[in-house]
């Protein structure tokens, strides 16, 4: 996982956008895992396809 790049307060006045801060960027990197995820099953599941169909003719 990419390291954080999040400058976060000591003071308890900024605990909720620090919360937030956190919230964000482990969405963001979910995300990001999750896209790379699909294409990479999208690319495979389209050559095994292309491999059945190029290899039947």
């Amino acid at each position: 996982m990419k390291k954080m790049n999040l400058k976060l307060c000591n003071n308890s006045d900024n605990l909720l956008a620090d919360a937030q801060s956190i919230i964000d960027f482990a969405r963001q990197e979910a995300f990001r895992s999750i896209n790379i995820t699909m294409v990479q099953r999208n690319w495979l599941l389209g050559k095994r396809i292309s491999e059945e169909i190029l290899g039947s003719l």
